[in-house]
């Protein structure tokens, strides 16, 4: 199971997997943490980076797919939607 990977992977720049399963009705599920802050989408619908934000974005985005190729986890849909431009997750409390 995907959520499986993710709880193995260990990275800080990967959001954590608190808990998942299947229900009784047979579907599955996953309960991760709640990450806040805008896309890198969104911040790039209002401006350019510079050089230097790219590199803050981009930096900890590898070393995050690294980390999980290192563990044989190929993420099948990155997109700058998913992609926090501050580089680093925002992180809240976990409900």
């Amino acid at each position: 199971m995907e959520a499986e990977l993710v709880t193995k992977i260990g990275h800080p720049n990967i959001v954590a997997v608190y808990d998942f399963g299947r229900l009784g009705d047979g579907c599955l599920y996953y309960v991760m943490e709640m990450i806040s802050g805008e896309s890198l989408r969104a911040r790039l619908s209002r401006q350019m980076l510079s050089d230097a934000e790219l590199v803050e974005v981009f930096a900890p985005l590898l070393s995050a797919v690294r980390a999980a190729h290192d563990i044989g986890v190929v993420h099948r849909d990155l997109k700058p939607d998913k992609v926090p431009p501050e580089g680093r997750p925002q992180r809240t409390v976990p409900l």
